[in-house]
């Protein structure tokens, strides 16, 4: 067997081999390294490990003399056994948690220089000037075993919708999973005496994430939430470990759990009193925090500057929420100044926190990375469709018209042709496509498996205009929410693999949709499938940012006003909703 390029990794990754002479893919950024195309079909891990030199894509670095060539012939038995994944680019070996190494990628630069063929690595220190220790490199070891998709999710996006950390918020990181360490070590919360420590000098408070059960988007967003708030009110973020969350994500934090133990006292932390009913804080072990869709007048006090003072003095909250009630806390003086200086581009707030908190856990970064390279990494373009009709269970032509009239009439996909056309592009047996050649893959994410059909049909039935290529996919479909963990599972690969698109459309008043476009770094087109929506039905996200629907904006006790420099950022980055006049967005 003619063996062209082969690169062992390591051991404990398997083994990728491309067919392809060459890859013209542009030079492009991953994470702290620096890497020119080929090294695609490297691991992050392999490459921090690289520290000097260069390495040959055609070669396996670590291999010297006679030693490399003994390896390489045992490598190449096991490579004999290892079956091909065929699609349009080419026969690969596939290693299930590899990077794309082409495809839409090339779409979007020009081309390397021709014969280049040396992979060149650059080490970066932290943006502050730390040197990478051998601590830095111990966490990054951790990251990598622990949670694939902390060092692989970026791979999947390019430069533009990565959407680097500003030093601020990194050094606040480091700090709170500092203070997450010290507020958890030895601590084992099995009753309400575990609650109220005698040492006077704990001064650790803490936030528990009582999980809901309403629908994944909801509860994915409630969390940002919470964390956002214990990150500004420096509250160690316990999640509640009865629901699916705990098993969905990552351990966020390397030195510490953010996980309440099975025996915590959960019936005992949910009957705190309600933030209402409390005349004296400092007699108050714990508060329960009622910030759900609806609130009474008492409840919505919590966004109010003077109760934020008072909150200091109580150890634990209990908090109870299906929203996303970011924008309300930063228009909390003390909440807005420990916040915004986290963060360069205020719209960037919530994809930079649920990419550190909420990525996927390995079986299900697995299963999202299986699914996307099986299907969706050889088109040369990828539009992430999410339907989502408010009230109505079942599927509906006129919804789908909607769907439909966005897709076509945005030029989101090709038009169809009126005549039973046929493709521009034929391919015979082993003949290997092009970039040029690739066409369109839409991806539908819905509970009503007919939109799909509905848009598979019409492009198999019809073809397109221009004889271009659609693919049309869906991976899983559930008729209704069942809050069901293995539905939750489905659904969280469903919103990642939206947010590898290069183009999003997501329905309106969508929490779902608006997970995966804060995943994306991208401003989504958003569609309007109410029943009484008038035209248009398609238009252009003006944020990044979820929605916060039910603000509240509720008169506090007090009438201190705002700075005039709070005052001025509030004018500038909080707007109604698009598709919902009374909510409140980040721009």
């Amino acid at each position: 067997m003619a063996v062209s390029s082969l690169a062992v990794l390591e051991t404990s990754c398997s083994i990728r081999r491309s067919l392809n002479a060459s890859d013209e893919s542009p030079s492009r950024q991953y994470g702290k390294v620096s890497i020119s195309p080929s090294s695609a079909l490297l691991p992050e891990r392999a490459l921090h490990r690289s520290k000097t030199g260069t390495v040959h894509d055609s070669a396996v670095p670590c291999i010297k003399s006679s030693v490399g060539l003994v390896f390489l012939s045992l490598v190449s038995l096991v490579v004999v056994s290892v079956p091909f994944l065929n699609d349009r680019s080419g026969m690969s070996l596939s290693c299930p948690f590899a990077p794309p190494s082409e495809g839409r990628d090339r779409e979007r630069g020009s081309s390397a220089p021709a014969g280049e063929s040396k992979i060149s690595i650059e080490v970066k220190t932290p943006s502050d000037g730390r040197k990478q220790s051998a601590d830095y490199e111990e966490r990054e070891e951790f990251a990598e075993d622990n949670c694939w998709s902390r060092s692989r999710h970026l791979l999947y996006r390019p430069d533009d919708r990565r959407l680097p950390s500003s030093p601020a918020l990194e050094r606040s990181l480091l700090e709170y999973e500092a203070l997450q360490a010290r507020c958890t070590s030895g601590k084992t919360w099995e009753s309400m005496a575990d609650l109220q420590p005698e040492n006077s000098q704990d001064d650790c408070k803490y936030v528990i994430y009582m999980e809901g059960w309403e629908g994944l988007g909801n509860r994915l967003l409630s969390l940002v939430s919470a964390f956002a708030f214990s990150l500004s009110t420096d509250r160690v973020l316990l999640i509640d470990t009865r629901g699916h969350l705990a098993s969905l994500l990552c351990e966020p934090f390397d030195s510490s759990s953010w996980k309440l133990p099975g025996s915590f006292p959960y019936a005992e932390a949910q009957a705190f009193h309600a933030l209402g009913d409390v005349e004296n804080y400092q007699n108050e072990v714990g508060i329960n925090l009622n910030l759900r869709h609806q609130q009474s007048r008492r409840d919505q006090a919590f966004f109010c500057p003077e109760t934020q003072e008072r909150l200091k003095n109580v150890k634990w909250l209990a908090w109870n929420s299906n929203q996303y009630y970011v924008p309300r806390l930063l228009m909390v003086p003390a909440l807005w100044m420990k916040l915004n200086p986290l963060f360069t581009n205020p719209s960037h707030l919530f994809s930079q926190l649920v990419r550190f908190l909420c990525l996927p856990a390995n079986p299900i970064w697995a299963k999202t990375e299986r699914t996307y390279q099986s299907y969706l990494l050889s088109s040369r373009k990828l539009v992430g469709l999410q339907v989502r009709a408010q009230l109505q269970h079942d599927f509906s032509p006129e919804v789908y018209d909607k769907v439909r009239s966005c897709l076509l009439g945005g030029g989101i996909v090709p038009n169809v042709s009126r005549h039973n056309s046929a493709p521009r592009h034929f391919f015979l047996r082993g003949k290997k496509s092009t970039g040029s050649e690739r066409g369109t893959s839409i991806f539908v994410a819905s509970l009503q498996r007919e939109y799909y059909e509905a848009l598979r049909d019409l492009y198999t039935d019809r073809g397109t205009e221009d004889g271009s290529l659609v693919s049309v996919h869906m991976m899983a479909y559930e008729g209704a929410e069942r809050f069901t963990y293995d539905q939750a599972v489905k659904a969280y690969i469903d919103i990642w693999l939206l947010s590898f698109s290069d183009t999003l459309v997501t329905s309106g008043w969508s929490t779902f949709g608006y997970v995966a476009q804060g995943l994306a770094g991208v401003q989504p087109y958003m569609m309007n499938l109410r029943e009484d929506a008038a035209p248009p039905f398609c238009y252009f996200g003006h944020s990044i940012e979820p929605c916060n629907h039910y603000p509240f904006l509720s008169k506090c006790g007090t009438t201190r006003k705002l700075s005039k420099e709070h005052e001025s950022w509030v004018n500038a980055h909080l707007r109604p909703c698009q598709d919902e006049s009374q909510g409140l967005q980040i721009v």
